[in-house]
């Protein structure tokens, strides 16, 4: 066994040897302010959008079915999504793994149901709120997947496995 210079251990000590993985999860870069920033956007047409798809009478014109469907879409989205999506954002900006994946579920959720109150609910009012947040978490999404190839990339580890192989 070979001597490896590592955080587990003492210069010259038998220690094990750091992985790609250990690489990411020690990662203090957390997800960019670009993403911290369209969250605080998400988070805030969330609650412009879902908060009164749920609260306010007549805003839904639809049949009972479909006004019970936008309103259960509402409630999850605004009672079970945002905590999430803010408990996400919290940790991953401190670089947690969990977090990111926390924060990336909440945003794939967030624009599954933006999707489904721009093309399944009636026409409202909030058209424009829901197509605003469809836009806006897709590409939150977007910001937020990349976000982790940035730490991982930068490893030695990544990169040799990342570049292509000669014979």
């Amino acid at each position: 066994m070979r001597e490896l210079s590592s955080d587990r251990g003492q210069k010259g000590e038998m220690a094990m040897p750091r992985t790609p993985t250990d690489e990411v999860r020690r990662s203090t870069e957390g997800t960019s302010r670009r993403t911290q920033r369209l969250c605080a956007a998400v988070v805030a047409l969330v609650l412009v959008a879902a908060v009164p798809t749920f609260f306010v009478d007549g805003i839904l014109n639809g049949t009972p079915v479909m006004n019970g469907s936008a309103r259960g879409t509402a409630l999850t989205m605004f009672a079970l999504a945002l905590p999430v999506l803010a408990i996400g954002q919290f940790t991953s900006a401190r670089g947690s793994v969990r977090g990111q994946a926390a924060l990336i579920g909440a945003l794939g959720y967030l624009t599954y149901n933006a999707t489904l109150l721009v093309y399944a609910t009636p026409f409202n009012e909030l058209f424009l709120a829901y197509v605003a947040l469809l836009g806006l978490s897709l590409w939150t999404l977007v910001s937020a997947l990349l976000d982790p190839c940035r730490a991982c990339h930068r490893t030695a580890s990544c990169r040799r496995a990342a570049s292509p192989r000669s014979s």
